[in-house]
């Protein structure tokens, strides 16, 4: 009777903390007691089904099956997890339950009864006595101490896309059906079976290891893309403030010398009877009406990269010119609309800028809304075409800082984070880029 108390007890302890982790790693659905007596109950159900199942056969993969199916469909009752969620939980708490059944079990019963093989230490271990309890006892404890050591970093398994946690699952499941086949091979008392245990055993270690570069080369692409990604959002969001900033400028600039060329008027009125300062004065106010006429889209952001970008086309002696229609609603961000025009227009500039001849040297921008669409089209002479044989359009600036390429995979990501299309397109030397976005709630 001790040593049956001792067996259900120790059925018991593994179903509550197999049922436990699986709800906590699938998002537990009660608190408090009501989950606890959850737990207990399905704990209770699943510990006298699975004595019966081991009166029939001391070690059956069909019991562990049976377990499997159980736990997926009773936690349905505790937790709010998909069924792959909760069939991955599962297979992954069986898997370090067992692990320590056979790695605690062999070495217990080799260490204390002095077995020199694993087919008598399975032998011993399966049979009622001091050795048992004394294994159990100290199985079960270290279970435990794992279970709730490692319970932080389980419940982060949720997180998990539904194509990772796919990988996860079939990794967990190969590696728990190939420990228990090895397990099943290492007790029959056979060299020749043990021997290709040991094979198996290689051959599963190098699938491992491979496992294990793979992760960590896909790892240090993600990171490497990670930092990529950030520098482009860091880069948008500061030349978002800074075409904030500039268009602020510009309104300041604007109302400073409406008022400049009013007291000048009015300088010129005064000085009347003096011919060589009223001469001056109009020469300023003929001076002061040559300034850059502004955009006014309506939209802040666009207004400040096209004035900014004009400027800077006329100072690098480039024809620019630009035909936007009044925007009345641009749902955008800021950022994204600062990734995908002013890259646009720096990439048009640094184009006609290898173009020789200034006179060939011409930016065209035109943005329009069509329908529930918002359009980005830039048009630029260029000095030969910058598409590969292949159809690969290339960035042809040499950075050696590392920004090499930025400017088009952000205009290229922000473009599809509004379900977009890119297109570019060149033809008789003069190279188009049409962004696309929906402009939709």
């Amino acid at each position: 009777m001790f040593y049956q108390f001792v067996e259900i007890s120790a059925t018991m302890i593994e179903n509550i903390l197999v049922l436990s982790t699986v709800s906590n790693i699938s998002g537990k659905k009660h608190e408090g007691i009501r989950h606890i007596i959850y737990i207990l109950s399905l704990s209770s159900v699943m510990t006298l089904f699975i004595s019966f199942l081991n009166s029939l056969n001391s070690f059956s993969f069909f019991t562990i099956m049976v377990c499997i199916l159980y736990t997926v469909i009773a936690t349905k009752l505790t937790c709010k997890g998909t069924l792959l969620l909760r069939f991955t939980a599962a297979v992954l708490a069986y898997f370090f339950i067992h692990t320590f059944d056979y790695v605690i079990g062999f070495t217990s019963s080799m260490v204390m009864e002095n077995s020199s093989s694993i087919y008598v230490s399975f032998e011993i271990m399966l049979q009622h006595g001091t050795t048992r309890v004394v294994y159990t006892a100290i199985n079960k404890t270290a279970q435990t101490l794992t279970f709730i050591l490692l319970r932080p970093y389980m419940e982060k398994i949720q997180l998990l896309s539904r194509r990772l946690l796919i990988v996860l699952c079939f990794s967990v499941t190969v590696a728990y059906v190939i420990m228990s086949s090895l397990v099943q091979m290492i007790i029959t008392d056979s060299l020749i079976v043990t021997q290709l245990a040991v094979i198996v055993s290689w051959v599963f270690i190098m699938f491992g290891m491979l496992t294990i570069i793979a992760i960590i080369i896909i790892f240090s692409q993600y990171e490497s893309e990670k930092n990529r990604n950030n520098m482009i959002s860091l880069i948008n969001e500061m030349m978002e403030k800074n075409y904030r900033q500039l268009s602020s400028n510009q309104l300041v600039i604007s109302k400073q010398m409406h008022d400049f060329t009013n007291h000048l008027k009015t300088l010129d009125r005064l000085t009347v009877s003096c011919p060589k300062a009223h001469t001056y004065i109009e020469e300023l106010l003929g001076a002061s009406y040559q300034h850059f006429q502004f955009c006014h889209s309506g939209n802040d952001v666009i207004d400040a990269i096209v004035n900014c970008k004009a400027a800077e086309a006329q100072e690098k002696k480039i024809a620019f010119s630009y035909a936007i229609q009044p925007i009345d609603v641009l749902r955008m961000e800021a950022a994204d609309i600062c990734a995908i025009l002013s890259n646009q227009l720096d990439n048009a500039l640094e184009a006609c800028e290898k173009i020789s001849s200034e006179k060939e040297r011409f930016v065209r921008l035109e943005l329009a809304q069509e329908h529930s669409f918002f359009f980005f089209k830039v048009e630029n002479s260029v000095a030969e075409n910058p598409f590969t044989d292949q159809g690969k359009l290339l960035s042809t600036k040499a950075d050696p800082s590392g920004f090499h390429g930025l400017g088009l995979k952000s205009i290229s990501d922000a473009v599809k984070k509004y379900q977009g299309v890119l297109e570019s397109t060149c033809e008789n030397n003069i190279f188009s880029s049409i962004a696309m976005i929906q402009n939709l709630d």
